[in-house]
């Protein structure tokens, strides 16, 4: 039969971990408002990268396909900005063309 020890180093170490994991799940899912500027610069610089990362992720999807014409952080398509009639588009993260609709 196995009893339950709580209180040891182990389980001690586990819910340490725990609650730091849950704490900054908070701050990067935006549930827990951070009050030092040092800690919102870096909130910033995590979710930067995390927006990389994605975006990366999203381009090396297409980049294999035969048909696909892949280009990140598009600001300019033929030396003109992206717009619509509402205004600027700014840049586009992942641009993909079709080849076989030319």
């Amino acid at each position: 039969m196995v009893s339950d020890k709580s209180g040891g180093p182990r389980d001690e170490k586990r819910h340490l971990v725990r609650t730091m994991m849950y704490i900054a799940d908070c701050v990067m899912g935006g549930r827990l408002q951070p009050s030092s500027a040092e800690m919102q610069s870096l909130i910033g610089e995590l979710n930067d990268e995390r927006g990389r990362a994605f975006n990366d992720s999203v381009a090396d999807a297409f980049l294999g396909l035969p048909w696909a014409v892949v280009r990140k952080n598009v600001k300019k398509v033929g030396g003109m900005r992206l717009a619509v009639t509402c205004g600027d588009l700014g840049d586009v993260d992942v641009l993909v063309a079709d080849l076989r609709s030319c």
